[in-house]
């Protein structure tokens, strides 16, 4: 064999392992990952970083409550190799069953796994002491568990990458749980664990830290106008109350309270991509009403 068909050969071969190379990561690009809710989709995309896409039902605006996804959401999500969800929004069981209409193999993941689950927080058709409360990312701690059970996913969708995506994973909880430390920290010193919002989202947030959740929007933690007007008069001069308004939030009978000098207003999107600058938010809330 002369000189020349063996440099063409070897070009050829080095031309055949780019080709490959090209098409395996394009093929890596094309994996896609869909999950209910923006705060899922940041957490998840700090353990995947650019091998897998992720995918949300709901943008940061959306009412995780009162969804109803049109046929074109569906159809796109039916292309995902897995589907996480939250775990207890009441739309998502439905949409599941719609989705495996055109993918009978998705991959269905619970994200709550391991979570202990709140109930009765929340009235849906008279059955508020039964119904769970779905918002499990509203807490750090939470947040550690559901993505343990995110990393354990992708690990099996691509293990290829297992050490990338752990070594992301290792970081990403180093960052939980030292957030999660300084709430504990502030919360511990802490005047009053009490705090006011519309919506009850916050309940495992509460739950984790020791905090008072007061709610105007559930029934049977309901306190009316009236009620939040004489706490706040009671609060002590020395003290203010938080009162974290979402952007859904039924404004309703609420100016009256915003206006009191002892009512601090922290505007607050539980929903939002940026899960964690608005978490961030909160414990800064906390950090100054010390």
């Amino acid at each position: 064999m002369s000189e020349t068909v063996k440099y063409i050969l070897l070009f050829l071969l080095a031309a055949m392992f780019v080709v490959l190379t090209c098409c395996k990561t394009d093929s890596a690009q094309d994996r896609i990952i869909t999950v209910s809710i923006e705060p899922q989709r940041w957490l998840l995309e700090q353990i995947v970083g650019d091998k897998i896409k992720v995918k949300t039902f709901i943008s940061s605006g959306g009412d995780p409550e009162n969804f109803d996804p049109p046929m074109s959401v569906v159809k796109n999500a039916s292309k995902s190799i897995a589907f996480m969800k939250t775990g207890h929004l009441q739309w998502e069981e439905t949409l599941i069953d719609r989705i495996k209409e055109n993918n009978g193999k998705l991959t269905i993941v619970d994200t709550s796994e391991g979570i202990p689950i709140i109930s009765g927080t929340h009235d849906h058709h008279g059955q508020h002491d039964s119904e769970p409360d779905p918002h499990i990312w509203s807490s750090v701690k939470n947040a550690i568990k559901m993505s343990d059970t995110m990393l354990a996913e992708v690990l099996k969708i691509d293990p290829v990458n297992a050490e990338y995506y752990r070594n992301n994973h290792r970081k990403l909880v180093a960052r939980l749980n030292l957030l999660d430390q300084r709430f504990q920290s502030v919360v511990d010193s802490l005047p009053n664990p009490e705090f006011l919002v519309f919506h009850p989202s916050l309940s495992y947030l509460a739950r984790d830290y020791d905090l008072h959740q007061l709610s105007l929007g559930s029934e049977n933690k309901e306190l009316s106008i009236a009620s939040l007007k004489e706490k706040v008069k009671n609060i002590s001069q020395n003290e203010s109350l938080i009162f974290f308004c979402q952007p859904d939030d039924n404004q309703s009978g609420l100016k009256s309270l915003i206006q009191s000098p002892r009512l601090t207003v922290v505007d607050i999107n539980p929903m939002s991509y940026r899960w964690d600058e608005e978490m961030e938010k909160i414990l800064n809330a906390f950090k100054q009403n010390r």
